[in-house]
């Protein structure tokens, strides 16, 4: 089983020299975020850790960017890898005025009301955890303790760990909704809820469900806790999915619906082919879902890394 979310690393690019750096991310998170609602709790994250948490690194390495440090990383370079998501998929800005002269990004912003990107990867990487959906092991591996005290992968300085899985190893997918009491209280309705479940490596995108497969779900959740594919609790570990290259970070995607999608619809056709998804397609995907033609939606991810 092809698992998901990632940003490979490939080749080292040099990291990019911005400008007022740090004014531009104050002035950023200003713009696009003074607006938000505050949490629950009332504990809003700074911006700083909003956007650490979005990228993908620790909150520590921000500053880090902004100032250097004494392992002689010269100020105000940003780490190319993060400049397309940071300014199109998390901020919508374009990457030539974020890198440009002070003046003509102030201007911009000025000019330029904030509109939440609508793109597959801007929903991404918006996609919040849920603590009911992850994969788990069905054999732990001897050093299982050790491998997951250590936990996992950072293959650079400035990206969080993550939950570590290695190729071969047998899993499964949890989905568990009970702490969200309104996913949970629809799911067992007589009319379920709708799950679309993606894969995504550094790769492609897959569609796990909706699935012609038997052993998937067609789309449609009908109970409040449930273990993927559905195979018996007792089925030996072996004969449980394994994890597949390639290595490296990945993630999980389940979309949830109040309704799920039609058989018969371009969307759905899609999704159960069996093929890497296209990203245009995703785009259009993620936009019609704002639409509302399924009713409330919300899109959770679980990310880990393979190696």
């Amino acid at each position: 089983m092809s698992s998901s979310n990632s940003s490979g690393t490939s080749s080292k690019v040099p990291p990019v020299e911005i400008s007022n750096l740090r004014r531009k991310l104050n002035a950023l998170y200003e713009w696009a975020w003074k607006a938000a609602p505050q949490p629950a709790d009332g504990k809003a994250a700074s911006g700083d850790q909003r956007l650490a948490g979005l990228l993908g690194v620790t909150p520590q390495n921000i500053p880090i960017w902004v100032n250097g440090n004494a392992d002689l990383r010269s100020p105000e370079m940003l780490p190319a890898r993060h400049l397309r998501p940071l300014c199109e998929d998390i901020f919508g800005i374009p990457q030539e005025i974020f890198t440009g002269p002070l003046q003509g990004f102030q201007i911009w912003l000025h000019r330029n009301r904030h509109v939440p990107p609508l793109t597959w990867r801007a929903f991404a990487a918006l996609a919040a955890g849920h603590p009911g959906f992850h994969l788990r092991h069905r054999e732990l591996p001897a050093d299982f303790l050790g491998d997951r005290m250590g936990i996992a992968f950072a293959p650079d300085e400035d990206e969080d760990s993550l939950p570590g899985y290695r190729l071969g190893d047998h899993i499964s997918i949890e989905i568990d909704l009970t702490s969200t009491t309104d996913w949970a209280s629809r799911a067992v309705s007589d009319s379920g809820i709708g799950l679309v479940l993606l894969a995504q490596d550094r790769e492609k995108t897959e569609c796990l469900c909706p699935s012609a497969r038997q052993q998937m779900l067609p789309g449609r959740l009908q109970t409040a806790r449930t273990c993927l594919p559905l195979l018996p609790e007792n089925t030996p570990p072996d004969k449980w999915p394994r994890i597949t290259a390639p290595v490296g970070r990945q993630a999980l995607y389940a979309i949830l619906s109040e309704r799920p999608l039609a058989a018969d619809g371009e969307f759905h056709r899609a999704l159960v082919a069996g093929v890497a998804l296209d990203e245009g397609l995703l785009d259009r995907y993620v936009r019609w879902m704002k639409q509302g033609p399924l009713g409330e939606w919300q899109m959770f991810r679980y990310r880990y890394a393979v190696r």
